[in-house]
C-alpha cells in the first residue's frame, strides 16, 4: 500500500516540482513554518518532505542555516558535466554490448513516452516540461539498466538527479537568435533515436558517440541559456565537450 505522501499530488511531489521549476529558488532558505503556511499543512509533513528531498539532493541541511534548496551553482560545475558525460558514454557502450531483447523493448517504450511528451502542443507549459525531463531521465536510466552493471547505474542515476534542474533550463526560454524549444526537442529526439538504434545494433562505438552527442546537446543548450543572462550566477563554461 502506498504511503500517504507518495501520490502524484503529495506534498513531496509539490515541493519537488517547485524546486525543479525554480519557484523555490536555488540557495533559498526553507523555514518550516513558512513552508507550512505556503502548502497549508502542519510542520510534521514539511519536515518529512524535506528529508525525502534531501535524499534526492535537492535540499541540503546545515547546522547554522537549517534547510535550504541546493544551490544550482556547483562548486566544480565543469567536473560535474564531465562526470555525467563520461558515465553517459559508458552506460551506452555497455548497453550495446550486453542488452537483452527485453531491454530493447523497454527502451522502445520509454523513447515513445519521451516522444509523446516532447511533441505535445503545450510543450512550454511548466507541467509538460517536468514530464519531458522525467521521461528523458527514465529513458536514460533504462539505457543504463540495459548495460547490467548496478554500480554504474546507481552512480549515473545520482548524477542525473543532481542535474534535474539543469535539464529543466532548456525549456525556460527561446533565444532570439537560437533554436526554439520545439526545435531543440526535435533535434534531441533525433539524437536519442540514433542512440537507441546503435544500442539495438550492438554497435558499442556508435552508441558511445551518440550518447556523447546527447550530452553535448544539453551542454550547448545550457550555454545558450547562460549567454541570455537569465540566470546570471550560473556558470556553464566547460572545456570538456569541445
Amino acid at each position: 500500500m502506498a504511503k500517504p505522501d507518495e501520490g502524484k499530488g503529495s506534498l513531496y511531489e509539490r515541493m519537488r516540482e517547485d524546486i525543479l521549476r525554480l519557484s523555490l529558488r536555488p540557495g533559498q532558505d526553507l523555514d518550516e513554518t513558512t513552508l507550512a503556511e505556503r502548502y497549508n499543512v502542519s510542520r510534521t509533513p514539511i519536515r518529512e518532505a524535506l528529508i525525502r528531498l534531501s535524499a534526492d539532493r535537492l535540499i541540503v541541511f546545515s547546522r547554522n542555516r537549517g534547510a535550504r534548496v541546493t544551490p544550482l551553482i556547483l562548486p566544480d560545475f565543469p567536473r560535474f558535466l564531465e562526470a555525467l558525460g563520461l558515465l553517459q558514454r559508458a552506460v551506452a557502450r555497455l548497453a550495446a554490448y550486453r542488452h537483452h531483447a527485453s531491454d530493447v523493448a523497454r527502451l522502445d517504450e520509454s523513447l515513445a513516452a519521451l516522444t509523446a511528451f516532447a511533441q505535445a502542443e503545450d510543450v512550454g507549459d511548466d507541467r509538460r516540461a517536468s514530464d519531458i525531463v522525467a521521461a528523458e531521465k527514465a529513458h536514460l536510466l533504462r539505457i543504463a539498466e540495459a548495460g547490467h552493471n548496478g554500480y554504474l547505474r546507481e552512480n549515473y542515476e545520482s548524477l542525473l538527479t543532481i542535474g534535474l534542474r539543469m535539464m529543466r533550463l532548456p525549456f525556460a526560454y527561446s533565444p532570439p537568435m537560437g533554436r526554439t524549444v520545439a526545435e531543440y526537442l526535435r533535434d534531441l529526439l533525433a539524437l536519442h533515436a540514433a542512440l537507441l538504434d546503435a544500442v539495438r545494433r550492438g554497435d558499442a562505438a556508435a552508441a558511445e558517440t551518440a550518447a556523447a552527442e546527447v550530452h553535448r546537446a544539453l551542454v550547448l543548450r545550457l550555454r545558450e541559456y547562460n549567454e541570455e543572462n537569465l540566470v546570471a550566477d550560473v556558470s556553464i563554461a566547460t572545456g570538456t565537450d569541445d
